[in-house]
């Protein structure tokens, strides 16, 4: 965890850079490393250590450690490849933990994670060869968006696992995925279909639309939950219309509406859930909740829809610095909410997710 909060502070810092605002510590290799810091630095490591609690075994924890402790050492002044390739081994056990899963379970649901893990190795390998961070924007996507997938069958397995749309809608991303590398002009509109095609199912059927009618942390969570699904929707439409895209504003809002939109919200969706089997805590819940919700989508629509769809770097920078803010007071509300819980160890931690 510790490596995890590095990259995510080594992470905003290189937006705010970016971004050309104020930020803490100015070096060019955290901007440059942006996109890895928060991605496989920060969600990869915080998404290893989820399934090494699942797993329950000592080696598992092989994986977030390597991942972490890469992560502190891409920023540092050491060799870039050093990171990268901690980086590295720490996907490629991640990928190793998702063997003994699928036999414990044998579902849908961990293939599909597996798939978006194998997603991960393949991007951090591309890095780690001196692909730029752009070129494997489609793999980082790929990899996150599958492992969310997973997490939402596992999560609503008494709902969605009676369709087999999930499982084809993975097939066919992976599929998008392989014809973009060879083929950018063919396979961005198609991975932008399959997206699209995506979202609008999982609106319609994911149970968590059900739980907005509820109040509470219920309505908190379906309401993340069906926000994130309009931005990855949003994401591939530009897709779609787009095609390839390197720099300038169509690039800036499909990156943020995969990565932001959709992955930071469902963070924020889950983290009621996640947090306290993977740190072994007692979350409370509060209202307070809502106030890195409000704020990251408020700045969404700055950023995307006002900055990048009007073409105003002013209302990037603004809706950019929201951003930062609505996710550091994320840590703010988890710390002054979580609490020791004793018996924390009196379940397996797997089994309390599936049950939550």
């Amino acid at each position: 965890m510790v490596g995890a909060g590095f990259s995510l502070l080594a992470g905003l810092d290189g937006a705010l850079i970016l971004l050309g605002v104020w930020s803490p510590v100015l070096t060019a290799r955290l901007s440059q490393w942006h996109g890895p810091f928060m991605t496989l630095g920060f969600i990869g490591t915080v998404i290893c250590l989820e399934r090494a609690v699942a797993l329950d075994r000592t080696w598992g924890y092989l994986a977030p450690l390597a991942s972490g402790i890469g992560s502190i050492l891409l920023a540092s002044p050491a060799p870039v490849q050093i990171g990268l390739a901690l980086l590295l081994l720490g996907q490629i056990g991640m990928l190793a933990i998702y063997i003994p899963l699928w036999r414990r379970s044998e579902d849908d649901a961990t293939v599909i994670q597996a798939a978006g893990s194998a997603c991960a190795v393949g991007a951090a390998g591309l890095l780690l060869a001196g692909v730029e961070v752009r070129s494997v924007i489609g793999w980082l996507s790929c990899y996150l968006v599958l492992t969310i997938l997973g997490e939402r069958l596992e999560l609503s397995r008494l709902t969605m696992t009676r369709n087999r749309f999930l499982p084809a809608a993975a097939l066919c991303l992976l599929a998008a995925l392989v014809i973009q590398t060879a083929s950018p002009k063919v396979g961005w509109p198609l991975l932008g279909v399959v997206l699209v095609v995506m979202s609008v199912w999982l609106i319609d059927k994911d149970v968590a639309r059900v739980g907005m009618r509820r109040g509470g942390q219920a309505a908190y969570i379906g309401g993340m939950l069906m926000a994130g699904y309009v931005w990855l929707a949003i994401a591939g439409v530009v897709w779609i219309f787009s095609g390839p895209l390197g720099t300038g504003t169509g690039y800036d809002a499909a990156v943020h509406a995969v990565f932001l939109g959709f992955v930071m919200g469902m963070i924020l969706g889950h983290a009621p859930i996640i947090l306290p089997a993977v740190l072994r805590i007692r979350l409370d819940w509060s209202n307070w909740f809502w106030v890195p919700a409000v704020l990251l989508e408020a700045s969404l629509v700055i950023r995307l829809g006002i900055g990048d769809g009007l073409g105003l770097p002013l209302a990037v920078q603004i809706g950019g610095t929201i951003n930062v803010i609505a996710l550091l007071s994320l840590i703010a509300v988890v710390i002054t909410h979580a609490h020791s819980r004793d018996g924390a160890h009196s379940a397996h931690p797997h089994d309390r997710r599936s049950r939550a």
